[in-house]
């Protein structure tokens, strides 16, 4: 039996995802979600982070890539939260929206930044995110005596 944790879990680490495999990524269009699906291996939990409310999005893999795998190694991972360097990192990355004045705004919401490289590499901006672990959950059975 599985259960899905829809909170980002205090024991799981971004650093976790340096020892997993990418096995799935979808791209939902309403609302515009992208999530990406992580193998760990047999006996380590699985785990899913969506990111929601997209602003900017990014997944390349080299030019010569001949593999027709299922899953791509996880090199390194980061993701955090921007502060003041929100329109640099935007500017950074190519974000084509701006102002008549040619600057990026950004507003007063939060934005996270991902970024994912190995066999592929993924940058995201997103105003919120969740992270999902696929929990095993044992089930006890209770026997109660019967009497005869």
């Amino acid at each position: 039996m599985t259960a899905i944790a829809d909170r980002p879990l205090k024991h799981f680490c971004i650093e976790d995802l340096k020892s997993a495999d990418l096995a799935g990524i979808t791209l939902i269009p309403q609302p515009l979600t992208l999530r990406l699906d992580f193998t760990f291996g047999t006996g380590i939990y699985d785990t899913s982070i969506e990111f929601y409310q997209l602003v900017h999005q990014v997944i390349s893999q080299p030019v010569n890539s001949d593999s027709e795998e299922s899953c791509f190694w996880v090199g390194n991972a980061e993701l955090r939260q921007l502060t003041e360097d929100k329109s640099q990192i935007l500017s950074g990355l190519s974000y084509p929206f701006q102002n008549q004045a040619g600057l990026i705004e950004t507003g007063s919401s939060a934005l996270f930044y991902f970024r994912l490289e190995g066999d592929i590499c993924i940058e995201v901006v997103c105003g919120s995110y969740k992270i999902f672990q696929e929990l095993e959950s044992a089930v006890e059975t209770a026997s109660t005596p019967t009497k005869t």
